[in-house]
């Protein structure tokens, strides 16, 4: 039994998300009482925002095995993607009373709420802090979370001293290159060319599906996402991968990764890779005539996805860059970002994003919809019916009340989609403008004056 466990643990944290599930499945076939085997189907339906069917897993995994620290942990953070605070809450206590001094629990009831004063919960995260290992992705995840609680409590320049620390520890611990990123972004302006471009376009599939929403991560995406969601015809799918059936297929058909070689790629397998994208991305949704996808960094393939699925829909999110690069710095992110661990770095890939787009504007005018953070926090009914036409969705007032909409959400922005649009996120960064200047510098090249996103 353990094979399977181990396997399926292996193929789901790389990505290889329904292997994994055969595997895990086929092993609780074998033997149905195993709790870590329903732990790991469990997460891997956690990962996949399939919810419901991960508290099950996770519920049964608790039922074979009360005292299995992870499977609470994990039941928590799927009450806080649910928007269920009460139970995640409990769940969280739970781990620490039998785990004090447990970094992911700590983080779950520091994202959970808003701190008003100093209590007895944040005494325990220091106390966690100071017995974590000094090297350890322990102390960058409670770092984190200190720099939370004491942002609550408006104390900016104790938050930022967390923030810089968790990631001061957490870049060290991965090798990152700003000039082989800046390589990457070379390669997708290289591959689409106006030649591949009206070769392709003469074979794209007419599905008006998708509704692509884009941009830097924490600029918004989730809380448009949240909005479109609040819409009858929408289904919000989240960050979901299916996109990656196109760098799967040219890395295939070329032997080289993703744009590179691109033109030398059958327009009609990209073709078919576009109707194995809708029909994936389908097959997790409901009945609805529109689905959302909220990956980010899609806007790397806007050249792709205006030539492949021309009826689609693609909303770039924009927010003030100070703030937009702050909220990333002051949230944990994966290696797989790895940019967002240093000011600097930062500020010069957040150019090279800001580049992109411009490039993808000029190349393909008219290609995406622009919304701005600021603007919807000002005059949220007018953007917001602004961005229904552009949508071909008709108004209804729900979407105004997103914030009541009830549905999964398994991002960062999980508690901030669930409240009224507020005016506290906006020009942040002059809380803590004193610590922000490598971040300008990078952003500016120098210069005093901010460049917009424009």
């Amino acid at each position: 039994m353990s094979n399977y466990i181990e396997l399926g643990h292996v193929l789901r944290v790389t990505g290889r998300r329904d292997a994994a599930e055969q595997v895990l499945l086929k092993g609780i076939g074998l033997k149905s009482n195993d709790p870590q085997a329903h732990y790991e189907l469990g997460c891997l339906y956690h990962d996949q925002t399939k919810l419901e069917l991960a508290s099950a897993e996770l519920n049964l995994a608790l039922k074979l095995n009360p005292d299995h620290i992870a499977a609470r942990q994990r039941l928590g953070e799927v009450h806080q993607a649910l928007g269920q605070s009460s139970e995640a809450e409990a769940c969280f206590r739970r781990v620490i009373t039998k785990s004090p001094h447990d970094p992911e629990a700590h983080r779950g009831l520091a994202y959970l709420k808003r701190f008003t004063e100093y209590s007895p919960d944040i005494q325990s995260m220091e106390a966690s802090y100071e017995k974590s290992s000094e090297q350890g992705m322990d102390r960058v995840v409670l770092a984190f979370s200190l720099g939370k609680v004491f942002e609550d409590l408006e104390r900016y320049d104790e938050a930022f001293a967390h923030y810089e620390e968790a990631n001061r520890l957490h870049r060290s611990l991965y090798q990152f290159s700003i000039d082989l990123e800046a390589a990457y972004f070379e390669t997708y302006r290289e591959a689409f060319t106006s030649d591949w471009l009206t070769d392709t376009t003469k074979h794209a599939i007419e599905d008006a599906t998708p509704i692509f929403v884009i941009g830097m991560p924490r600029s918004g995406t989730s809380l448009v996402e949240q909005i479109l969601a609040s819409h009858s015809s929408v289904f919000g799918a989240g960050e979901v991968y299916h996109s990656s059936v196109f760098d799967n297929q040219v890395a295939q058909t070329t032997g080289r990764p993703f744009p590179q070689s691109i033109s030398s790629v059958p327009a009609e397998v990209l073709t078919q890779s576009a109707q194995i994208y809708v029909e994936n991305l389908c097959a997790d949704a409901d009945q609805s005539a529109r689905i959302t996808d909220k990956l980010p960094h899609n806007f790397l393939r806007v050249g792709l996805l205006t030539a492949v699925m021309p009826q689609a829909r693609i909303i770039h999110c924009v927010r003030d860059p100070m703030d937009t690069c702050l909220s990333i710095f002051t949230h944990f992110f994966s290696s797989a970002h790895g940019y967002a661990s240093d000011l600097t770095e930062l500020g010069q890939y957040y150019s090279l994003y800001e580049r992109l787009m411009r490039d993808w504007e000029a190349r393909f005018p008219g290609c995406m919809y622009r919304i701005s953070y600021e603007d919807l926090v000002a005059n949220h009914e007018r953007e917001i019916k602004q961005l229904l036409e552009y949508c071909g969705l008709p108004f209804e007032p729900g979407c105004l009340r997103f914030h009541e909409t009830m549905r999964a959400v398994n991002t960062p922005s999980a508690v901030q989609v669930r409240q009224p649009l507020y005016q506290s996120a906006v020009s942040r960064w002059k809380r803590y403008e004193t610590h922000l200047q490598p971040l300008r510098a990078a952003l500016t090249g120098g210069d005093e004056i901010l460049t917009d996103t424009d």
